[in-house]
């Protein structure tokens, strides 16, 4: 006769056996599972709106100004380097 507990871990070791042989769902495109289900495809991209062009240049715009206006970093100071 079993304990509880031995009952208990077999199975659990069952349902792992089991759960590394599913696919992992997030790694495969909706096109995989169900492919008269809408959605993306593999390798397929949304298409961009026209609206959204302006507003990414004004964006790398602005990206560039801030990047101009870091100062430069300061020569690199080695600690160790007396000791080598």
């Amino acid at each position: 006769m079993e304990s509880p507990m031995a009952k208990f871990r077999t199975l659990l070791i069952a349902a792992a056996i089991v759960s590394l042989g599913v696919p992992a769902s997030a790694q495969t495109s909706t096109q995989d599972i169900a492919p008269d289900m809408p959605g993306l495809g593999k390798n397929q991209r949304a298409p961009q709106k026209r609206a959204d062009q302006p507003k990414k240049k004004v964006d790398e715009k602005e990206y560039d100004a801030a990047l101009k206006s870091i100062p430069d970093a300061p020569k690199k100071v080695d600690p160790w380097g007396k000791l080598r």
